[in-house]
């Protein structure tokens, strides 16, 4: 959804999801990082993609801006205690790393799932969006796939992985809380770093 909004800057190439005829039951989703430096100075250089349970609502003044990932909001009410993270996944890291600061960087995926307040201190509605799923003292669980590093280079192999979801403050059967699974294509999309082409099925 997010290149709907990069369409408005003139964006015609390749969607950042697509269906992919792969996968251990025949199909998939697979995600990708686009180049988008063409539509600067309102688009980031790369868009990596994004799969993520939630919702995409446009932040129009924050996108004017140049800023996509207010618009994400990341997470769904969830009631009990995750106990694992199940995954079944293939990453293939692309070559032309775009926004890295000594030019041998090489992409990584995010595969991550957080448990979170679903409302804030004074009681309002709380999301987690693009610029803050990784901040960990919003979490109050959560499961990495291959750490908070990223995703490594499969090598044309799927995995098949049980993560367990690490307490990170203490849980409150009381409390109301929301579960964002979020996939991307590129760990460091959120701060325009990533290798153009990377792909996370």
């Amino acid at each position: 959804l997010g290149c709907v909004g990069l369409s408005m800057l003139g964006y015609e190439g390749e969607m950042a999801m697509v269906k992919a005829e792969e996968g251990e039951d025949g199909m998939s989703a697979m995600v990708q990082t686009l180049d988008t430096r063409a539509q600067a100075p309102l688009a980031p250089a790369i868009t990596p993609g994004s799969l993520y349970t939630g919702s995409f609502d446009l932040d129009l003044n924050a996108a004017i801006a140049g800023n996509y990932l207010p618009s994400t909001h990341f997470g769904i009410p969830f009631k009990g205690k995750p106990a694992t993270l199940n995954v079944t996944y293939k990453y293939e890291k692309g070559t032309e790393y775009v926004g890295g600061e000594t030019g041998t960087e090489e992409d990584k995926g995010l595969i991550v799932a957080v448990l979170y307040e679903a409302t804030d201190a004074a009681g309002a509605d709380f999301h987690l969006d693009g610029s803050n799923i990784t901040n960990a003292q919003y979490h109050v669980m959560s499961a990495w796939v291959e750490g908070e590093s990223g995703v490594s280079d499969t090598n044309g192999e799927w995995k098949t992985v049980s993560i367990p979801f690490e307490e990170i403050a203490t849980y409150d059967s009381t409390k109301s809380y929301k579960l964002a699974i979020v996939c991307q294509s590129s760990v460091k999309g959120a701060v325009a770093q990533g290798a153009v082409g990377s792909k996370l099925w």
